[in-house]
């Protein structure tokens, strides 16, 4: 093809998949008039988008032509492995100050910070007295809930491998009792400057049973991962809503109906965002013909009875399930 761009002659631009590239992403491509590249009858280079869920090696990010696109940035694993992540920001805390990363759980790292997260947790067992106090514990590298342990007694924590270990929140904003998570989707198309674009519509998963710290063993009450909700038996069922999923815009109109405004929620969100992005910013190595796509799970709260935009980050993923399988995205209160 030498130096010459496949979209000098006019022909429609080439998408490159592998096994593991979502269907949707290739049937928008197609919906947009892109073609799909084909090895036996189209030259090694002849692609404009190459679009897979693996990330690639530096040296496929060396050897990208102008006129290619990489769906991945290199170094941004730091981003996605729960114990990188709490490392990263557990940094930029101790730089910049507690209240600047205050969306950041109380979080430790497994076992390394074991003796750290036993002290912790008997310090705040005597600040609280009778009263229980609740940890959250999940595989650094596993994701859909898999391997999840919520505890209130520090025996019932045990691990094998590397966990992250984190403050329970357990105060979530509830609606009609049903926990929630929101899934904001990112887009990074630069590091050197920064630059993020954020996808207005978005997600808001809910558990499938009522929230209740008195049983912490039910994952239909405290998790909101579909992958394990949509086996639970209040799945099918009709809690004014069948699923377990809103659209993003119809949880702030739910929020609207209680005079809670969306413009501070959303200033929250865009401030988490970026301060988390800058935890790698400065290690990415430079390339100008990539971008990443992530997912952050984000969590509000509800204090002393009134809401507040609270928000907690949960995790963030490079490559997010794009298929909304048999949830349905309710339309309806859950009331």
């Amino acid at each position: 093809m030498g130096d010459e761009a496949p979209g000098a002659t006019q022909k429609p631009p080439v998408f490159r998949v592998d096994e593991s590239t979502p269907r949707v992403v290739q049937s928008i491509l197609l919906e947009r008039g892109w073609d799909r590249f084909d090895a036996q009858h189209q030259d090694v280079e002849d692609w404009n988008l190459y679009w897979r869920t693996s990330s690639f090696r530096m040296a496929e990010h060396v050897n990208v032509k102008p006129w290619q696109r990489l769906n991945h940035h290199p170094g941004t694993t730091t981003l996605t492995r729960k114990d990188c992540l709490a490392k990263s920001l557990a940094h930029l805390r101790r730089l910049h100050g507690e209240s600047l990363y205050e969306f950041m759980p109380p979080t430790f790292i497994m076992p390394r910070d074991y003796i750290k997260s036993v002290a912790e947790y008997f310090k705040e067992k005597q600040v609280l007295g009778t009263k229980p106090t609740y940890w959250i514990c999940k595989p650094a590298e596993l994701s859909q809930g898999r391997g999840i342990i919520i505890f209130s007694d520090i025996r019932d924590l045990i691990f094998n491998i590397m966990y992250v270990v984190q403050k329970y929140i357990c105060n979530p904003l509830l609606v009609g009792r049903y926990k929630c998570d929101l899934r904001i989707y990112v887009c990074i198309t630069g590091f050197r400057p920064l630059t993020i674009y954020m996808y207005l519509e978005g997600l808001v998963r809910f558990a499938t049973e009522k929230f209740d710290l008195r049983n912490l063993q039910d994952a239909y009450a405290h998790l909101t991962n579909s992958s394990i909700n949509q086996s639970g038996a209040s799945y099918e069922k009709i809690k004014e809503g069948q699923g377990c999923k809103w659209t993003l815009s119809r949880f702030f109109s739910y929020l609207r109906n209680w005079d809670v405004g969306n413009l501070r929620l959303w200033g929250k969100i865009n401030h988490m965002v970026i301060l988390t992005v800058l935890a790698v910013t400065l290690t990415v190595p430079t390339t100008a013909s990539s971008f990443s796509g992530l997912t952050s799970s984000l969590m509000t709260t509800w204090n002393h009875g009134f809401w507040e935009s609270t928000t907690a980050l949960l995790c963030l993923w490079t490559a997010p399930q794009m298929s909304l399988g048999r949830e349905t995205l309710s339309t309806t209160s859950l009331n």
